[in-house]
């Protein structure tokens, strides 16, 4: 039996996963309501309300609701002018709706609408529906870094001794690296235009179906050149597990921060297990201040040691002691492959460096 809730404004019975937390007669007054010809509600809808030309969303087609993040809730959409499917982020009502989250949805359009990037997903429009804004994005079509992290980590974990093991071992720490070169000089790109994305975690880099990467969701971007109260707030934002020691204990952030969310990528990627975990975000966050990394030869005997000296360089806990800049990381993760193959292998995978 499908569990019911309220709507959020009318109070009447709905479906639990009903978009917004609202019924469809409330959802037209969102504008993101298209009853069909035959439901009850469809005569609801009225594509040529001058209220509904004016905010622009009678121009897009709600297909279906495809994630939900921290701050907003996306949909699959298509652009009826343009005959494209695009991507519509929208904040979400209810306890999604506070003054702090529009101001954050608001900031990542503004951070957004500067960057072109192959590797940054784009912004096609900026709006708002009454006091609720919305982004129109480009849909990229694939899986996130999240839902493949099961698959990039697939040899961690079995027998190191397995002499068949080594060769795919070998092609996978080279891909992940290639990846997050990929990755890494986009979010320099970002810094270089001024913008932080303090956030980054395997669910905010898409990949496309040739498994190139994009980075989105400056959701809680900060702007490097802004001086508003909102850069003084201490309200603590980003993803624990990702997170910076700086940005965990609250303190002011810069460039290097983004460099140890993505050293705490490659860390998973390699080990397949976050840098630190815990039951509780809080028991996480102490960790991140407090611990250091556990090396992640530990959890892979077959890990690189230069591809880890570069991972562990990131998760420096002084940030001066990080990669000055996401451009450094990219580099160093670029001639590593030169290193790699300067070594044989020999029997059961083990290596034999050259002088």
């Amino acid at each position: 039996m499908t569990e019911k809730m309220k709507c959020s404004s009318c109070g009447n019975e709905i479906e639990r996963d009903v978009s917004f937390h609202q019924c469809p007669r409330c959802l037209l007054n969102l504008g993101f309501w298209r009853g069909t010809e035959d439901s009850a509600d469809g005569a609801l809808w009225d594509a040529g309300s001058d209220g509904e030309r004016r905010l622009g969303l009678v121009d897009y087609e709600i297909l279906e609701r495809i994630g939900r993040g921290g701050m907003g809730v996306v949909y699959r959409a298509r652009q009826l002018s343009l005959d494209r499917v695009v991507a519509l982020k929208m904040i979400g009502l209810g306890e999604l709706a506070s003054p702090a989250a529009l101001a954050r949805f608001r900031r990542e359009a503004e951070a957004a609408a500067k960057l072109e990037h192959p590797n940054i997903v784009a912004i096609y429009e900026v709006g708002e529906h009454g006091a609720d804004p919305f982004l129109v994005m480009r849909l990229v079509e694939g899986a996130s870094l999240a839902q493949k992290l099961r698959e990039f980590a697939s040899s961690v974990g079995y027998d190191p001794t397995q002499r068949e093991r080594a060769p795919k071992e070998s092609r996978r720490q080279l891909k992940i690296a290639r990846l997050l070169a990929v990755v890494a000089r986009a979010i320099d790109y970002a810094h270089e235009r001024g913008v932080l994305h303090r956030d980054l975690k395997p669910s905010n880099i898409l990949l496309d179906r040739d498994e190139n990467p994009h980075v989105t969701d400056f959701g809680i971007a900060k702007l490097l050149d802004e001086e508003t109260a909102l850069t003084q707030t201490t309200e603590l934002l980003g993803t624990p597990s990702y997170m910076a020691p700086e940005q965990a204990a609250g303190k002011a952030v810069s460039r290097t921060a983004d460099v140890y969310s993505l050293g705490a990528i490659l860390y998973e990627l390699l080990t397949g297990r976050p840098v630190f975990d815990g039951k509780r975000p809080i028991e996480i966050l102490r960790r991140v201040m407090e611990q250091e990394p556990t090396h992640p030869g530990m959890f892979n005997e077959l890990l690189d040691r230069d591809l880890a000296t570069i991972c562990l360089k990131c998760l420096e806990k002084d940030p001066e002691r990080r990669y000055g800049t996401a451009l450094e990381f990219a580099e160093d993760l670029e001639r590593w492959p030169a290193l790699f193959f300067a070594c044989s292998v020999g029997p059961l995978g083990i290596r034999r460096w050259r002088a």
